[in-house]
């Protein structure tokens, strides 16, 4: 009877243990993909710069002053619906 107490004991030990090390592991690879999110973002951020940047170099001058007004009506027309 004792030693049926005392393996599970050890088996409860290496059960919470196992628990703990799988838990951790989860954290990790939490934080891990919010690191990825975040390059990614950044990555977003920089393409979007870089677009803008063509493309006013692109429609320098007097067009993009065309297209600057048509633009904003679009957006704000996108912000209503």
């Amino acid at each position: 009877m004792t030693t049926n107490r005392e393996n599970l004991e050890r088996m409860c030990y290496t059960m919470k243990d196992e628990i703990s090390e799988l838990t951790n592991k989860s954290d990790t690879q939490g934080m891990e993909l919010k690191d990825i999110q975040g390059a990614l973002r950044l990555q977003n951020k920089m393409f979007d710069q870089q677009n803008l940047k063509m493309v006013s170099e692109e429609f320098s001058g007097f067009k993009i002053l065309k297209i600057a007004p048509l633009f904003s009506r679009l957006l704000k027309w996108e912000a209503f619906c």
